[in-house]
């Protein structure tokens, strides 16, 4: 009787060889789901992952897959890591300096040749940035990050990879980690209690609490600010989707055209292409059976984060609303408007606008920048 040892059996055994490494390879490849880092599938019952648990998720993502590319771009009021995570294909990944170069070329045409921006056009992709949760007791938007992304980095479909090859989708899994990390922390501690489901007894930004979504004119916050140095200076997406989280019985997406007026500094051909878009949206999804999506509805062109532009939000694009469902909820919770209702998921608002022209140059008549010139 004799033994073989492992190597001399793998080298007799070609075909055993390229097998184990097969495994091996897929194995280190397959990015992990939200399910197997954090013990619990995002919208379980009575479930909320961290700031601290996203973070690490979003940082093994990164690791495991070819398609994604987290980078903290600063850190927060509360000394957070503020994160960005790019996706999009293998190929646009390959060579994603350049098309972010020419996003920004297109985004201020100036002196651009129509050749040139057709050539730029054909080569480039489709930025979309999707922001989660400036509203920290909105849950949902931020633990539904985790299922967007994984489902980004992890399918195959044909859908799947036509997404992947059109765009590259910059996220934000949350606006407001400090946010994320207390409402958690004060959910937890609640959980078995009568304050389960409950506000917060503090403000969850610590400075401007729910109105930090009321910054965007000012920016006097690190986390405004860090939006625009992650997603709009560098990227100038085309679309945006901002989820936010409403009631059971609300509406779960609000598409363009919106209730007029709108802000007269806006373009008219702006206007005509968010409307044509958000009818697009609207009819395919209710053609296909969903329920929820309104157009005309709720949000007029007065808020002024919307049509009447806040400088900051209009700098960068022009809003329109939508939302999307999802499970990502805290079923079993009720007393809570939109953060722990059964059923009660996230929405986001789209927008698509070209960023205005530097201060220092004058455009030229015919230019059109989107929207009123910020004096900040």
């Amino acid at each position: 009787m004799f033994c073989l040892s492992p190597m001399k059996t793998l080298r007799r055994m070609p075909w055993t060889l390229s097998l184990f490494l097969a495994i091996t390879a897929t194995a280190a490849a397959a990015p992990p789901s939200p399910e197997s880092v954090l013990g619990f599938r995002p919208g379980a019952d009575r479930q909320l992952a961290d700031w601290t648990q996203i973070v690490d998720y979003f940082h093994r993502l990164d690791a495991a897959s070819d398609r994604v590319q987290v980078e903290e771009v600063g850190r927060t009021t509360e000394d957070r890591p503020f994160l960005v995570a790019v996706i999009t294909s293998e190929k646009n990944m390959a060579r994603l300096e350049e098309i972010r170069r020419a996003n920004l070329r297109l985004a201020d045409p100036r002196g651009l040749s129509p050749e040139e921006a057709e050539r730029l056009i054909a080569a480039g992709k489709v930025i979309v940035g999707v922001n989660h949760g400036i509203h920290s007791d909105e849950v949902a938007a931020t633990q539904t990050a985790m299922e967007t992304a994984y489902a980004l980095a992890s399918g195959d479909t044909p859908e799947i990879r036509e997404i992947l090859d059109s765009t590259v989708v910059v996220m934000i899994p949350s606006h407001n980690p400090d946010g994320t990390q207390r409402v958690t922390e004060w959910y937890r501690q609640t959980l078995g209690t009568p304050w389960e489901g409950h506000d917060p007894p503090f403000l969850y930004q610590k400075y401007t609490g729910h109105d930090n979504n009321r910054d965007w004119y000012m920016f006097t916050q690190r986390e405004s600010r860090l939006t625009l140095k992650g997603l709009y200076d560098p990227w100038r997406p085309q679309i945006v989707h901002d989820l936010h989280q409403m009631g059971a019985r609300a509406a779960r997406l609000f598409a363009p055209p919106y209730v007029d007026p709108w802000e007269p500094n806006i373009d008219s051909a702006l206007i005509a292409a968010v409307s044509a878009l958000g009818t697009h949206v609207a009819a395919r999804l209710t053609s296909e059976g969903h329920k929820g999506v309104a157009v005309d509805a709720i949000y007029d062109r007065r808020a002024p984060r919307r049509g009447w532009p806040r400088p900051s939000r209009c700098r960068s694009r022009t809003w329109s609303r939508a939302s999307v469902t999802t499970p990502a909820c805290v079923p079993g919770t009720s007393r809570t408007r939109g953060r722990a209702e059964p059923g009660a998921c996230a929405t986001s608002w789209t927008t698509s606008a070209p960023p205005p022209a530097p201060s220092s140059v004058t455009p030229p008549a015919t230019a059109s920048t989107g929207c009123a010139r910020s004096t900040k």
